[in-house]
């Protein structure tokens, strides 16, 4: 669902985009670090940031191991289905998945060759949390997946639905007088069945009589067999084998006393649509996401582009929580004080910066630099251009 659903798929690049669109700020001691590492910070952590956020939100934690890029060692996550997760009730942890964690700890065990439980950290981003009596791991977005599961359902029947109602359908049943007793009653009926499926007759045998043939002089064993053979003979275009675009003709040759009925359609899920809009629905509560409808005039549509407070609200706490991620990536990869780091992550601006109104009231508080004032003007600039395009 995470990387499949479009819906749960724009959600989260909505919130990776927000929260890695701006330039990573990092300190050592109250000094900003030198140029090439800040510059190698920023191109490798805004791609760990990518993957981080996506597990910290489908698992509630995140899981990361430490590799040399450049000769310089960096986080990397451990995708999505390469591990599985258990928790840990007190039992001895190693110390590199146990030290952020509370008293009870997430336990990582993974499938990828060649890396060791001591190179595996976990950061979490929720406390695990266990549903008794039946021991369940919920994760952040066990709710929304179990409405997946049921539109995933919906959808299905629905498509099982109208496949078999696309088809014919018939039911045989065998009717049986059963106040006919007599010899030309159930006797009869009998003797036709076997006669149909050997060519015999009671306490008679078919090879005291001329034997059935087709008219290529091979035997037929039964009559049931000679009376398929002659009907394929019939309505097949090549008698010897079935040629190129030949269509066999399939006849069920039944006993009188057999009735046949055609079912009737099974009723499916009329509107798939709106179970589907109902799932949507639940995507943009968990993720916060701005359902105004747009309206004609352009002040409504900059108001429905800027975010909202909650959607910021939550952006602000991913980059926060971020922030405490990437000092205790830090502190693990150069081996120094975890509080001696500082990170600045900071998610786009609520407003609307593209629309000239918010722009001059930021302008008119006197909080635009003389740099911040150039590239508002270059992207007012582009985004003109792009409307006067369309």
């Amino acid at each position: 669902m995470v990387h499949t659903e479009p819906n749960v798929r724009s959600a989260l690049m909505n919130v990776v985009n927000s929260c890695c669109c701006n330039e990573i700020e990092v300190t050592e001691n109250g000094k900003k670090i030198n140029e090439k590492l800040g510059r190698l910070i920023n191109i490798h952590y805004k791609r760990f940031f990518r993957t981080a956020i996506v597990n910290a939100i489908a698992t509630g934690f995140v899981c990361f191991t430490i590799k040399r890029v450049e000769g310089v060692a960096m986080p990397e996550c451990l995708p999505l289905g390469s591990f599985e997760w258990t928790v840990n009730f007190g039992q001895r942890l190693k110390k590199n998945m146990r030290e952020k964690q509370g008293l009870v700890a997430y336990e990582v065990q993974h499938s990828i060759p060649g890396l060791s439980e001591q190179q595996i950290y976990i950061f979490p981003f929720e406390d695990p949390v266990c549903v008794q009596p039946v021991l369940q791991l919920p994760t952040p977005m066990y709710g929304l997946m179990m409405k997946y599961r049921d539109m995933l359902n919906a959808v299905e029947a629905s498509i099982r639905g109208n496949t078999w109602n696309s088809s014919k359908h018939l039911v045989f049943s065998e009717r049986i007088d059963l106040k006919d007793q007599t010899v030309s009653g159930l006797q009869l009926l009998d003797e036709q069945r076997r006669y149909h499926l050997t060519g015999s007759h009671q306490n008679m045998f078919n090879q005291n009589f001329l034997r059935l043939q087709d008219r290529d002089g091979y035997w037929k064993k039964s009559v049931q067999e000679g009376i398929h053979h002659h009907i394929n003979d019939q309505f097949t275009d090549n008698s010897m084998g079935v040629g190129s675009g030949s269509k066999r003709a399939c006849c069920h040759i039944m006993p009188p006393n057999i009735d046949v009925q055609e079912l009737g359609p099974v009723s499916t899920i009329s509107d798939v649509d709106a179970v589907q809009q109902r799932f949507a629905t639940d995507v943009q509560a968990f993720f916060n996401l701005n359902t105004q409808v747009l309206s004609k005039s352009k002040g409504s549509n900059a108001s429905v582009e800027a975010m909202n407070e909650d959607q910021y609200r939550q952006h602000k706490q991913m980059c926060v929580f971020l922030e405490h991620l990437s000092q205790y990536v830090y502190s693990k990869c150069f081996g120094v004080d975890e509080n001696t780091i500082e990170f600045t992550v900071q998610p786009v601006s609520k407003q609307d910066l593209s629309d000239p109104e918010n722009v001059k009231k930021l302008a008119d508080a006197e909080v635009l630099s003389e740099g911040n004032k150039m590239q508002m003007k270059k992207k007012l600039k582009i985004s003109q251009d792009q409307n006067k395009s369309t």
